[in-house]
């Protein structure tokens, strides 16, 4: 069963200017979740090699929380994140723009044998608590491991 994780970047305006991105020789960094890390590794790699005028970094993950109050802070001008901002973030000024999703597979140990079409919906009502045994899906009686 593969659940999709939605991937989103968020902009935040800091001055009536436009975005401030800092000088040529200080390169862009976007923290924040690991969500698809190697494939903006990958990506920001490629686009080094351009001759922009400026590098990216996409340091380790920070979270997408970590990425959104460091763009909230001022600290940065774009952060990754793997959720989509709430009303909170919103109100500070946070804008988000989603530009690719992000496959993410599930795994069931081998003694789970009798469940193998869990769908979306039910993945996430398994950590929503509303599911606590396999039996109520189909399966053994047995409790869920975290």
């Amino acid at each position: 069963m593969k659940a999709v994780s939605i991937f989103v970047v968020v902009i935040i305006f800091f001055s009536l200017s436009g975005l401030v991105f800092g000088d040529d020789d200080e390169p862009l960094l976007i923290p924040g979740t690991g969500d698809s890390q190697f494939l903006l590794h990958t990506l920001a790699d490629v686009f080094n090699g351009t001759g922009a005028g400026f590098r990216v970094i996409i340091p380790n993950s920070i979270g997408s929380t970590g990425g959104i109050r460091s763009l909230l802070a001022g600290d940065i001008s774009l952060a990754r994140t793997a959720r989509p901002l709430n009303d909170k973030e919103r109100g500070m000024g946070g804008v988000e723009f989603q530009f690719a999703n992000s496959p993410v597979a599930v795994v069931t140990n081998p003694s789970v044998k009798e469940i193998d079409n869990l769908t979306s919906a039910q993945f996430a009502d398994i950590y929503a608590g509303r599911y606590r045994r396999w039996s109520e899906l189909g399966g053994r009686t047995q409790k869920f491991i975290p």
